[in-house]
């Protein structure tokens, strides 16, 4: 079980409480290896380190040293027996991504820096490579820069790719080295297989892909891990989403259903048909209602002037309303100006993206919603 890096999201509240429970759960998963990426230390190395060692994580990382001594911050290299076979696995970061790295941790009191991986790497592999049989490099440096250490460096027989949202159905093969990469934010797992020769030398390499959709069952475990963060979402719900509401780009305000469907009656009784109209309670049902990353596509006009504040003080601005389509309305409501209100496939894909929504065709469900 092995991570290439950026388990962590964005920065704040909500991100910081999902980095502890996702850290938790790779415990609970007893994950063998976890390559420390770029946006791991949003909330700095000490958080990292901490919460990395509460849950028995076990971290990796080559070029990420402390300042002062030059010391590793984590172990550089791991090697791993399977049965009379020895595998050496290395993580690496790409020093492009040291300035964000260290803008994370300005707060905390031990500095760090990010050495060039590709020296590094060059250093660890000679290091372990005559008492390994394989070297897998755990890299979060993204697809095209895999490639271009692949070709530059010799000794590596596999780089796990993290960083970036590309996705390799197969494994990528140059200069002798095959690099896959799995997909991103936890919707798939790889599964990779390497058949080995009589030199334990490489023979084969086989990647397959799963996405974790709804045909895989809940862990009960993890379900009731996951509980626990939903619960302290709502824990935390005045943080979370106190947020200062500014005004919509166009329309005055966020005028709402109720006050749209007074004059629009037969559109609003043919919304209330459709999956839009029971956007929020689909998430009370999941437990997500006070989930900020869902609450902005589930209700209308979340963080705007009219819109959607804190569950239960604003139901007439819950669901996805005429206004999340057609924009805010409250000019419109003021004086009957009729120059807003254009849907395009550009509008759907504001939520409708590939994350949310990756089987989203317009041409198949713009027809359900039309009016």
């Amino acid at each position: 079980m092995l991570d290439a890096g950026n388990v962590f999201g964005s920065s704040g509240l909500q991100a910081q409480i999902k980095a502890e429970v996702a850290l938790e759960g790779m415990g609970m998963m007893s994950y063998d290896m976890f390559n420390l990426g770029s946006e791991d230390f949003n909330f700095g190395t000490e958080f990292l380190l901490e919460y990395t060692g509460k849950f028995n994580v076990p971290t990796i990382n080559a070029n990420i040293v402390y300042e002062d001594t030059g010391e590793n911050i984590t172990s550089p290299y791991k090697i791993v027996k399977f049965g009379n076979l020895k595998v050496g696995f290395i993580g690496i970061v790409s020093k492009e991504y040291e300035d964000e790295i260290l803008q994370s941790n300005l707060d905390y009191s031990r500095k760090i820096k990010v050495l060039d991986e590709q020296d590094v790497l060059q250093t660890r592999i000679e290091k372990i490579k005559d008492d390994v049989d394989i070297i897998i490099l755990l890299a979060n440096v993204g697809m095209k820069k895999s490639i271009t250490i692949a070709e530059q460096t010799e000794g590596i027989d596999v780089i796990i790719c993290g960083n970036g949202d590309e996705k390799t159905d197969s494994p990528y093969w140059t200069n002798g080295v095959y690099i896959v990469k799995t997909g991103y934010e936890g919707k798939t797992i790889g599964n990779l297989v390497l058949g080995l020769g009589v030199d334990k030398n490489l023979s084969s390499v086989e990647l397959s892909i799963a996405t974790l959709d709804s045909s895989f069952s809940d862990d009960v475990e993890l379900k009731a891990l996951m509980d626990e963060y939903h619960d302290r979402l709502e824990e935390y719900k005045d943080e979370l989403l106190d947020i200062e509401q500014k005004d919509p780009d166009t329309g005055l305000y966020y005028a709402g259903l109720p006050t749209c469907s007074g004059c629009h009656v037969s559109e609003a009784s043919k919304w209330n048909d459709t999956a839009h109209a029971g956007a929020f309670s689909s998430l009370v049902e999941g437990g997500q209602e006070y989930n900020k990353e869902c609450i902005t596509c589930h209700t209308t006009g979340f963080g705007y002037i009219g819109g959607f504040t804190v569950p239960g003080e604003t139901p007439e601005m819950e669901g996805v309303q005429c206004e999340m389509c057609h924009g805010a309305g409250g000019e419109h409501v003021e004086t009957g100006k009729i120059t807003f209100g254009t849907v395009s496939e550009t509008t759907c894909i504001k939520c409708h993206n590939k994350d949310n929504s990756p089987e989203f065709d317009y041409t198949i469900y713009y027809p359900k919603i039309e009016h």
